[in-house]
């Protein structure tokens, strides 16, 4: 059973940024409200990083995902959303690995069409056991990928 989901570093990157922006914007909400005169940057603060910070945590959380894969079956679940969906091998349309060549590395990502037209993205960089599903995708189901 190959167990996918992001990786600590990723989360904890993200978590960081969030948390610095939250931190931000309420320094400069609390600058507003409690100065009548306030400096042109705690507008800034307020405006700018108190939303930018709640809405890449909102998404964040919204897209948090664990991919169980093994036994013919790929199991998805969404704990924020709480929902589950689940598909054999064998209703997977296509599947292909896309390969971009960057200045730090390549960034690789796995898109996978399944029988209810939904796209299920894995990338290399963001999920831990990349190169394990990769390899179940290629035994499992060699005919179905797409070569670009």
């Amino acid at each position: 059973m190959i167990l996918v989901k992001p990786k600590s570093s990723t989360l904890i990157s993200i978590g960081l940024f969030v948390l610095i922006s939250m931190a931000g914007g309420i320094y400069g909400l609390f600058g507003l409200i409690n100065d009548v005169h306030a400096a042109w940057y705690k507008y800034v603060l307020a405006i700018l990083f108190l939303p930018l910070g709640t809405a890449i945590l909102i998404r964040t959380l919204w897209s948090y995902k664990r991919i169980s894969i093994g036994k013919g079956k790929i199991h998805v679940h969404y704990p924020v959303r709480m929902r589950h969906t689940e598909f054999s091998v064998k209703e997977i349309i296509s599947w292909k690995e896309e390969s971009i060549k960057t200045a730090s590395g390549t960034y690789r990502e796995l898109q996978i069409k399944h029988s209810t037209h939904k796209t299920l993205d894995i990338s290399m960089q963001e999920h831990s056991r990349y190169k394990e599903t990769l390899k179940y995708l290629k035994s499992k189901c060699a005919g179905k990928q797409i070569r670009i």
